[in-house]
């Protein structure tokens, strides 16, 4: 994944998003970058998931997806 690393500028901030502020900062990121959040935190990010689109998975999610990848023909 660092293979695939880019420098992103923040434009926008969408705070507050979460009911944990700690969690905006990660917001912004995302959402500037167009990345997808990897968390086992569900719950502080799912109005931002609801209401701005945020991309939001586990990282079970993630692991069974990069497997899935692995063994497509």
């Amino acid at each position: 994944m660092l293979s695939q690393r880019r420098f992103t500028i923040i434009y926008y901030s969408w705070r507050p998003a979460s009911p944990d502020a700690g969690d905006d900062l990660v917001i912004d990121c995302a959402m500037n970058a167009g990345v997808t959040v990897i968390t086992s935190n569900l719950r502080d990010f799912q109005n931002a998931k609801e209401s701005l689109g945020l991309q939001v998975m586990t990282p079970a999610q993630l692991i069974i997806k990069l497997a899935s990848i692995g063994t497509a023909p």
